[in-house]
């Protein structure tokens, strides 16, 4: 969740606003993110030593990460382990690229980690998680949960942890400017604006009233089965070395809202915070950072008594983790909650889990696409009130950052029955089919005109996102739709992934059943950082460097081939035939490379990604004495390869 999640840990330092920020480490240190950010990009530009902008670097990619702004921190981190950080930069850029969704980024910069250093469990459980995050994304089941965001309470503030009352009246968390708040005010963690509670009724909105909004933070917060008392989340200045977020609870009179008053759950000095309160009003659930728990953040459970509210008790290892659990939210016995700790596809995830006999949870159990994203996910509020139909089964709430904005924003959110899908007939009332055979095979090795056949194929359908493995076989067939247009991602371990495309014709009027084929090769190049591949057919005219037009499909592929694999680098190598003097060859050798390198660069592939380099007329493809070669045999020697060269 950007920019507030975070905030809602409210940690702030009283004694960072009596010290005079200078430098990005003071401000880090303090926990003034948005200010660390910016002072560190000062001092990254003012520095010409690579050992101190590869540190503000990798500084700034934590800037970003603690306010979770996961596209800003995976370019610090990468720019920090390009600038040799070392491998903890690669640590936080394969979690960077998590958080962003590249799951197949991900694997490969854990599967690096797990090479370089001795305890791989930890990485090697995470290539897990990415790979069951991919399955995931493809699975389709009979109900799917359909998200909008609701664009009429969604400014371009941060709003979040919304909730309904059973007259359809909305209160929710914003950061949002407020006439009673200063412009100046902000904080220093995120340099946002302090956060209310707010209301959304007959589309307008309004800030609670005080005394239940002051200037500190107000956050997440729960109301009781008569929503006559508000338990919320404040963090205040209290005067110590350390401010904390607290719980409060204020109650609603002929007159008012009542004084909020501090409540005691026995955790000591700590952090505690978004109260989620059962149906029956006696049973509490918040999250707290108190000391001797399991993770960083745990959820604790609470219980009224005669006497009062009892000493919160920890959930136990089965609910929380070494990480985060955080926003917990009540559906009738069902627990909702979002962790950074289990298995999940990035960032906040949302889970639930209940009691069985003898008060244990349920191991957790994520609730998958479309309520997950590789983005925060949180505050999964159910609509009590709300009576399934035909078509809709269940109505909520949702706070999610993955518009990657740096909001967190409210979605409606509503749980469907899939549709039948119908089979298209072909008109006519004979059978006609069209079955596309794919055969994959292994790319052209320079001076290797041997392609093997491969097994073993990972295929995605790209729209559908439906999967199959070849396993055992090189080969696979498939049956698909007329005039149609379909894109497959290809992969195989230690080889590049490989998209391609094809179009399907239109279905002809016919007198008999019919078949009709479409034969494919697919290349699939290895991961060889000591092999030269060619780039077929990019050829160049007799003493010229420019790409003909007969050469845009093969450096389009190459295109393609380095959109799908975002981690590679590759070297462009350019040769010429014989004639010429040996100078003015590799001159022009050097000249046909910058141009194919040039082209990929228009297309949008980054400079940083790319090498190049001149062969002259040394080691031709086809053996010829000069003035014997044909023309064809000239144009053959006339040709760029690639080879993948380390980052």
């Amino acid at each position: 969740m950007k920019n507030i999640s975070i905030p809602l840990l409210f940690l702030f330092l009283a004694c960072s606003y009596q010290i005079k920020i200078k430098t990005g480490d003071q401000a880090y240190d303090s926990k003034q993110y948005a200010v660390a950010q910016n002072l560190y990009r000062n001092e990254f530009d003012q520095s010409e030593d690579l050992k101190i902008k590869a540190y503000k670097a990798f500084r700034i990619g934590l800037c970003y990460k603690n306010v979770s702004h996961f596209e800003q921190a995976l370019k610090w981190f990468k720019k920090a382990y390009d600038l040799n950080y070392g491998l903890k930069a690669l640590e936080e850029y394969a979690f960077a690229l998590k958080d962003n969704g590249e799951y197949e980024a991900a694997i490969a910069a854990f599967q690096e980690l797990t090479e370089e250093l001795k305890n791989t469990t930890e990485f090697r459980k995470e290539i897990n998680i990415c790979k069951l995050n991919m399955q995931w994304k493809l699975q389709k089941s009979e109900f799917y949960y359909k998200l909008i965001n609701w664009s009429e309470l969604n400014e371009k503030s941060s709003d979040y942890s919304a909730v309904m009352d059973t007259s359809g009246v909305i209160y929710f968390v914003s950061d949002r400017l407020q006439e009673s708040k200063s412009k100046t005010s902000k904080f220093a963690w995120t340099g946002r604006f302090f956060s209310d509670i707010f209301k959304f009724s007959g589309n307008t909105v309004s800030p609670l009233p005080a005394p239940v909004n002051s200037a500190d933070n107000e956050g997440p917060f729960c109301f009781d089965s008569k929503m006559k008392t508000l338990y919320f989340t404040r963090c205040s200045n209290t005067g110590e070395s350390e401010d904390y977020c607290n719980i409060y609870s204020s109650s609603s009179t002929s007159s008012g809202w009542t004084e909020p008053e501090l409540m005691d759950f026995g955790l000591g000095v700590s952090n505690q915070m978004h109260p989620a309160l059962y149906k029956n009003d006696s049973i509490l659930v918040l999250s707290s950072d108190a000391k001797n728990g399991i993770g960083q953040y745990d959820l604790y459970i609470s219980y009224l008594r005669r006497e009062g509210w009892s000493r919160a008790e920890n959930l136990g290892e089965t609910v929380n983790t070494a990480l985060d659990e955080k926003f917990p939210v009540w559906y009738r016995d069902t627990l909702f909650f979002s962790s950074t700790g289990h298995p999940g596809m990035g960032g906040l995830d949302v889970f639930k889990t209940y009691q069985v006999e003898n008060r244990k949870w349920v191991p957790p159990i994520n609730m998958k696409p479309a309520i997950n994203s590789e983005a925060d996910d949180f505050g999964f509020f159910v609509d009590t009130s709300f009576t399934r139909n035909d078509s809709v089964y269940l109505k909520g709430l949702l706070s999610s950052n993955r518009a990657q904005t740096d909001n967190d924003e409210i979605y409606s959110v509503e749980l469907r029955k899939r549709a039948e899908t119908k089979q298209i007939i072909p008109p006519g009332k004979f059978k006609w089919e069209i079955v596309v055979n794919i055969q994959f095979v292994s790319h052209e090795i320079y001076k290797n005109n041997t392609k093997l056949k491969l097994d073993s194929i990972e295929l995605i359908e790209k729209v559908s996102k439906n999967t199959l493995n070849t396993r055992g076989l090189s080969n696979v067939s498939l049956k698909v739709l007329p005039s149609d247009h379909y894109t497959f991602l290809a992969s195989k371990r230690n080889y590049l992934n490989k998209e391609f495309s094809f179009n399907t014709p239109d279905a002809p009027v016919i007198d008999h059943d019919s078949t009709y084929i479409i034969n494919l090769e697919v290349e699939m190049l290895p991961i060889r950082y000591d092999q030269e591949f060619i780039l077929q057919e990019l050829y160049y005219d007799f003493d010229d460097w420019k790409i003909r037009a007969d050469a845009v499909p093969a450096l389009e592929q190459l295109r393609m081939l380095l959109v799908t694999n975002p981690k590679i680098r590759i070297l462009l190598g350019s040769h010429t035939d014989c004639r010429g003097d040996d100078a003015y060859n590799d001159i022009l050798s050097s000249k046909r490379a910058q141009s194919a390198l040039n082209w990929l660069v228009e297309k949008g592939i980054a400079i940083q990604r790319l090498e190049y380099k001149g062969y002259g007329e040394r080691d031709p493809s086809v053996e010829c004495k000069c003035e014997e070669c044909t023309e064809a045999q000239h144009q053959l020697n006339r040709r760029t390869t690639f080879r993948i060269i380390p980052n």
